[in-house]
Formats: C-alpha cells, structure tokens, sequence
C-alpha cells in the first residue's frame, strides 16, 4: 500500500426530512434539532466525507499546524491527527478550539472503522464510528472529563441505515439509544435543486449519500463511506466519491476518487489514494 499522510474537517448546516423507526431506545437524554438520529447520522457522514475533501485538497496535518488562525488571543484553531485507542484501533481526531461568546468550547471529533464482517460472527459487522467530546473549560480538557460526549455507530443492513447512539454527560450518566432507519434519510435544499438521500447498501456494507437534481430526479453524484479494518488495520475506513454527467440516460462518470484512512499513534494519519 501506498502510504502516505493526511488530514481534516469542517460543518455545514442543513435542513431534513426523514423517517426513523427506532427499534429499542431510551429518551432520558434531552435532545434538540441538532441532536436528534436524523441529524447525528447526517454529521456523522459528513465527518467522514469532509476528511475524504481535505485529504485531495492536501491540506496540512498534524497537531503543530493550526488550520483556522484569527489572532493569538481568543483564535479560533482547529487540528486534525492520528492517535489510537486503547486495544490499538487508530483514529482520525478533529480537533477545534472556539469562542462562542466569549467562552471556550473545546470539541475533538474521532473517527474510525471496524469490523470486518466474519461469517457467522454477529460482533464483527463492519461499522463506522463518529464519536464526539466536547469540554468547556482547560481543566476538563486536561483530564478527559467532557461536559458531553455522544458516539454515532452506523452501519448497513440491506438498504437500511441501522445506529447506535451512546450519550454520556458529565456526571457520568449514559444513555443508549438504537435506530433502524428503513426507509432513506432524505435533505431537500430548495435554493440549490438538490435531494439527498442517504441509506445502507447491504452488498458493500457502506452507507451511500446520493444527491440528486431536485426538478429533474436526475443523480448528481454518489457518496459511499465505511469500514476498511479487516484489510487496512483496525481504525481504518474508506470513503469513494463518483460525479455523474448531468446529461443522463446513459450514466457517464466524470470524476471518481476513493480514499483509505488510517489514523497512527505517532499523529499521523496514513492514505491511499485512487481517482481519474
């Protein structure tokens, strides 16, 4: 493999419409718009697609470069490196420090894939893991206490979208919630023309974003992201990116690229690369 280093992330906002039938869950967590399954899946994704973005922009990494820099007092920062996990699985964080009004809010996001589907072995299922810490002053920073964390655990069963979503607060109260979303995911952005749908694909074992023109139905581009840890090493994942020609019957790719990730101790962060 042909291994090299990498980097990062950023958010966007949006507005969903979906159906989401859960199939155990707990809502003694208090959620909000951005809070809800629909939403952190849709995150979740994004994490994973806006490190893909970063990693063909070449952009740099690693804990010594500062991305967003406005001045040396109340700057805005954000990092993106390699770690692991304890049992050796590596990880993509992003890292941001921020001022919202004022106040610091410290955010690290880790990302990362396991399993490798094993036949007969249930615990195996390939997955993605989008997992959040936030932490609003330095000393819960320094010792790992966030205020809030939550972990997003997606993978695909047939065309459906199946989550695990694990809230933890600071005073150490978990709450767990399953979803099995069997129908797609679906964001319409009106001033753009654009549909978006995103669902599993039970074949590949990935969770496809696929954005369509709104007026037309005809697609656009397709997204597919998940696990590679059985063949690149626990941690890695791997995201693909194909562009369509709007001018469609028949489908003619313009533009493919596919990238694996893996996160290393040191805070590097391996790639492969493929695209034409």
């Amino acid at each position: 493999m042909n291994a090299l280093k990498l980097l990062s992330l950023l958010t966007i906002a949006f507005f969903i419409f979906s159906c989401s039938n859960p199939t155990t869950s707990d809502f003694n967590a208090k959620t909000t718009e951005e809070d809800t399954p629909e939403a952190l899946v849709i995150d979740a994704l994004k994490n994973f697609e806006e490190v893909h973005e970063w990693i063909l922009a070449g952009k740099p990494f690693g804990k010594q470069n500062a991305l967003l820099k406005v001045d040396q007092v109340n700057a805005d920062s954000t990092w993106i490196y390699g770690d692991t996990l304890t049992g050796g699985i590596g990880v993509v964080i992003t890292e941001k420090h921020a001022y919202p009004k004022g106040l610091l809010l410290i955010t690290k996001n880790y990302k990362y894939g396991i399993g490798n589907n094993d036949p007969g072995d249930p615990s195996s299922v390939k997955k993605i893991v989008n997992w959040t810490k936030k932490y609003i002053s330095w000393t819960q920073f320094r010792n790992d206490t966030p205020e809030q964390e939550v972990k997003t655990e997606l993978y695909a069963e047939d065309n459906k979208i199946v989550t695990y979503i694990t809230r933890k607060n600071k005073n150490g109260v978990v709450t767990t919630e399953s979803y099995t979303f069997k129908n797609p995911i679906v964001t319409v952005i009106n001033s753009k023309n654009l549909k978006i749908v995103r669902k599993g694909n039970g074949s590949t074992g990935d969770i496809e974003t696929l954005t369509y023109q709104n007026s037309t139905g005809k697609l656009l581009s397709a997204r597919a992201v998940g696990s590679s840890a059985g063949d690149y090493g626990d941690g890695a994942f791997h995201s693909s990116y194909t562009e369509y020609d709007l001018n469609q019957p028949p489908f003619r790719v313009t533009r493919f690229n596919k990238v694996v990730v893996l996160g290393k101790g040191n805070g590097e962060i391996w790639r492969y690369v493929e695209s034409f």
